[in-house]
């Protein structure tokens, strides 16, 4: 399998073209071939990241939550695909690599639950210019 970067919500070889190779630990064969990112690489990643962060910015709560959920369900759906590729990549088991995905997704479903909370966690007060007497 080969694996490309993601930037700008574009799948992009590395600068220059280089890879490196994953071998599985078992039976030594070829895992993944993956885009060795360089500098340039990271910067472009940040550039695109700092670009989107006016849209999120402007979104609205309800529409940051319904993305993160969504988001939440697709990382949930993708878990077998991860499970074969771990094991191959790294070796690990199905269900320790089943418990990751699951809390990978748990987390952006907190972060979700979080974005429509604006004073803050219970018993704290919310901030200043957030509460009005």
């Amino acid at each position: 399998m080969n694996v490309d970067l993601l930037i700008n919500n574009e799948d992009v070889s590395a600068t220059g073209g280089a890879t490196f190779e994953r071998h599985d630990p078992v039976t030594h064969e070829l895992a993944t071939r993956a885009a060795a990112a360089t500098d340039k690489d990271a910067i472009a990643a940040a550039d695109a990241a700092h670009a989107a962060l006016p849209a999120w910015s402007a979104m609205g709560p309800t529409a940051r939550r319904a993305l993160l959920l969504r988001a939440a369900d697709e990382l949930q759906r993708r878990t077998p695909g991860f499970i074969e590729l771990a094991t191959s990549e790294i070796g690990a088991t199905g269900p320790w690599i089943a418990f990751n995905v699951g809390l990978a997704a748990d987390i952006l479903r907190e972060a979700a639950a979080l974005t429509t909370r604006v004073g803050g966690p219970p018993g704290r007060r919310p901030h200043a210019a957030v509460a009005r007497p």
